[in-house]
């Protein structure tokens, strides 16, 4: 079966429910101003879409080392092992 990439709102997206991915996260020090990334491994669990509000095509992903379901936008994510 041929994996046929996502186009969303003009922006060609290849990630499909299923996808082991490593997502980026900030983590911002509080009483400076520095700031380290933080990477978390886990599935995704929906299809892409476009937000009202970022404009930006984004994808819900169950996280492993939370235990919670969050919204990532293309610049955030890194597909691992894809499902096709």
């Amino acid at each position: 079966m041929a994996r046929t990439p996502n186009l969303i709102g003009g922006v060609m997206w290849d990630i499909q429910q299923g996808d082991l991915v490593r997502t980026k996260h900030k983590r911002y020090i509080v009483l400076g101003e520095d700031q380290e990334a933080v990477h978390y491994h886990g599935i995704v669990i929906g299809h892409p879409h476009m937000g009202q509000l970022t404009m930006f095509p984004e994808i819900e992903v169950y996280i492993f080392e939370t235990k919670r379901v969050e919204t990532f936008v293309a610049g955030q994510i890194e597909t691992i092992s894809s499902t096709y």
